[in-house]
C-alpha cells in the first residue's frame, strides 16, 4: 500500500476523532418513516486474534509515538522514548493473543484509492472493560478503544474521516469521507445526525446486538463528503 494511503489510514486512526457523542446525545420528536435512511449493515461472526490489526500508535501529550503491538503490517513510525496515556493503556487488548470478535460490516461508497468497507470490533481491554473499535483495514488500522462499557453510555457514537482534501505527492485529492460508528441505545429506533449548516440525515436503527455489551446495538453510517456531526440525537 502507498506511503499516503497508510499515512491517512494512520491519522484516521489517531487524530479522526474529534466528535464523539458519548453521553450528548438527545431525545427529539418523531421522524416520518419515508425519510429514514436503512444503512447497509452486515452482521458478521468472526473472531481473530489482537496481534491481526496494525500497531497501536499513541499520540500523548509530548507528541512522541509509541509501537507497543505487533506484528502488524501497518505504518511503523520512528520509534522514541515516550509513554502512552492512562486511557491508552486500558483500552488496549489484553494479550496479543486477546480474541477481538468482528460483529459487523459496512461497504462504503468511496474512491477506489480509500476504503471500501469498516468493521465494528468488539474485544476486552486492560483496563476499559469490554470495548468496541472501528476500523477500516484490519491488518493496518490499530486497536483502539473507541467506547466501552466502563467509559461510555449506551449512545457512544463518534466520526472517522478519510481521506485527501488536496493533492499532494502527485497524488489528486479525494475528498474527506466520514463515517459515523458505535453503539447506540438497543431499545431505540431512529438515530438523527446534525451537521454544520444545518442539514439532517436521519436513520432506522437495525443493526445488530453488540456482544458482550448488554442494552446496545451497532450502529455504523457512510455519511460520505460532509463535515463531522456536529450533534447526535436518538428520535424515538
Amino acid at each position: 500500500m502507498a506511503a499516503a494511503r497508510a499515512l491517512s489510514l494512520l491519522l484516521t486512526a489517531t487524530a479522526g476523532l474529534v466528535f464523539g457523542a458519548c453521553g450528548s446525545g438527545q431525545t427529539g420528536g418523531s421522524a416520518p418513516a419515508e425519510n429514514l435512511i436503512v444503512p447497509p449493515i452486515q452482521a458478521i461472526s468472526r473472531t481473530v486474534p489482537a496481534s491481526t490489526f496494525g500497531h497501536n500508535v499513541a499520540f500523548i501529550r509530548s507528541g512522541c509515538l509509541e509501537v507497543p503491538l505487533g506484528p502488524g503490517v501497518g505504518p511503523r513510525p520512528p520509534q522514541r522514548s515516550c509513554q502512552p496515556g492512562r486511557a491508552a493503556i486500558d483500552g488496549r487488548a489484553q494479550t496479543p493473543g486477546t480474541p477481538v470478535h468482528l460483529e459487523a460490516r459496512l461497504p462504503l461508497k468511496r474512491p477506489a484509492s480509500l476504503s471500501q468497507e469498516a468493521f465494528f470490533a468488539v474485544y476486552h481491554s486492560q483496563g476499559s472493560g469490554t470495548c468496541f473499535a472501528v476500523v477500516y483495514a484490519i491488518a493496518i488500522d490499530p486497536l483502539v478503544c473507541h467506547g466501552s462499557v466502563k467509559r461510555c453510555p449506551a449512545l457512544c457514537v463518534r466520526s472517522f474521516a478519510e481521506g485527501k482534501k488536496n493533492a499532494s505527492l502527485g497524488r489528486p485529492a479525494t475528498g474527506i469521507y466520514v463515517l459515523v460508528a458505535g453503539t447506540v441505545p438497543s431499545m431505540a429506533h431512529v438515530l438523527r445526525l446534525h451537521f454544520p449548516g444545518g442539514t439532517t440525515l436521519t436513520y432506522a436503527l437495525r443493526g445488530p446486538l453488540a456482544r458482550g455489551m448488554p442494552g446496545r446495538r451497532i450502529f455504523m453510517a457512510d455519511v460520505g463528503r460532509r463535515p463531522k456531526p456536529s450533534r447526535v440525537e436518538i428520535v424515538r
